[in-house]
């Protein structure tokens, strides 16, 4: 077999037939240090002599270790709410390559004299939870940017909403 790429290796498995048709599974493993990208693999068949009798190219496609991250997003990106009442926000996060560990949410720019509240305050490896905001009846009647924030133990990624108090 000729055209592996460096630190990749094959191995065929069985390595020979004693005479007649038959089939070999060719495994390949690859290393860290392996570059990505598609490869054509020529692949020869010899007799018992070593004398090439058949080839066939295959690609040898390698594809990046994925890397485990996560989206925030949150619907709808505008709401309004009355004083003295609430609104809810759906808080979605979507795992991606792997990832698994638990998201803590946050948020700043609340108006003063208004609450909330996540419910969960965090989900694990994805899922969704609810941010529900309530102004009090001194909140001040504003449009405001709210920024919802995702941490997990290696990285935080954040979302924005528009509150409207009225």
């Amino acid at each position: 077999m000729a055209g592996l790429p460096a630190g990749a290796s094959g191995v065929f498995s069985p390595t020979s037939y004693g005479g007649g048709s038959g089939s070999s599974t060719l495994t390949v493993t690859t290393a860290g240090s392996t570059p990505t990208g598609s490869f054509p693999l020529t692949i020869t068949a010899t007799d018992a002599r070593g004398t090439p009798q058949q080839s066939t190219v295959v690609t040898l496609t390698v594809a990046p270790i994925p890397v485990p991250d996560f989206a925030i997003t949150a619907s709808p990106a505008n709401l309004t709410v009355r004083r003295k009442q609430s609104g809810d926000y759906t808080i979605t996060v979507t795992p991606s390559g792997g990832f698994s560990d638990a998201v803590a949410f946050t948020l700043t720019g609340c108006p003063a004299n208004t609450s909330y509240v996540f419910s969960p305050a965090s989900v694990g490896g994805g899922g969704t939870a609810t941010l529900t905001v309530s102004p009090s009846s001194s909140a001040p009647r504003d449009t405001v940017t709210l920024v919802i924030i995702g941490t997990s133990p290696s990285m935080t990624w954040s979302t924005t909403v528009s509150l409207r108090v009225r």
